[in-house]
């Protein structure tokens, strides 16, 4: 997705830029919504993986509890 405002980033081919573009969206876990600002990369591979950040997703909810050996991610939302 282009279109938003574009940033650069390394790391992804040793050397080199590569851009990402900004978007405001709405995120929706379960019953709750929430809006971000997120990146999307259309250079990204498709067996690549995106990531979710502690600032514009984790950050939206009062607590996060992983839970690994289970695979479970609990969001808790202050009502």
């Amino acid at each position: 997705m282009t279109g938003g405002t574009e940033r650069q980033v390394c790391g992804v081919v040793a050397g080199q830029l590569r851009p990402y573009y900004l978007h405001e969206i709405e995120i929706e876990v379960g019953d709750c919504r929430k809006r971000s600002t997120v990146g999307f990369m259309p250079e990204l591979a498709p067996n690549g993986h995106g990531l979710l950040g502690q600032t514009g997703f984790f950050d939206l909810f009062s607590f996060v509890r992983f839970e690994r050996p289970k695979g479970t991610i609990e969001l808790g939302v202050d009502l």
